[in-house]
């Protein structure tokens, strides 16, 4: 969108410079007619500018975006937060059941919990 609006602008800076020494030259009602249509046309001009210089400016600022913000760091932080809010609620979970075993009516197991993770991952040697 930015590249062809770009074209029709510089078209019309070409034709406004071209206008722009035969407006001058003119006198009379023909010539203030012919001034007052060329100034309107540099309002519009100045305003098609305006909105270009800033969608440029939007265009810009999306390309440095890329280069100052590296995405693989924040997924890294969602991994790290998962990774936490599993860790949390595995222990709420394990509180709980502990308090249930301890004060419910029925007597359960209590949870051995750091045991049974480290015979988990270290397997004794002759298994």
């Amino acid at each position: 969108m930015l590249l062809p609006e770009a074209y029709k602008l510089r078209d019309l800076v070409k034709h406004l410079e071209d206008q722009r020494i035969l407006v001058t030259q003119v006198r009379g009602i023909q010539g203030y007619l012919r001034r007052f249509s060329f100034n309107r046309a540099m309002r519009q001009l100045e305003t098609k500018t305006l909105s270009i210089e800033i969608e440029f400016k939007k265009l810009q600022d999306q390309a440095k975006y890329a280069e100052k913000v590296e995405p693989m760091l924040y997924v890294g932080y969602f991994m790290v937060g998962i990774l936490s809010l599993l860790l949390s609620t595995s222990w709420i979970i394990l509180e709980v059941a502990h308090i249930m075993a301890h004060f419910g009516k029925r007597k359960y197991a209590t949870f051995d919990f750091m045991n049974l993770l480290v015979l988990w991952l270290l397997p004794a040697e002759g298994d």
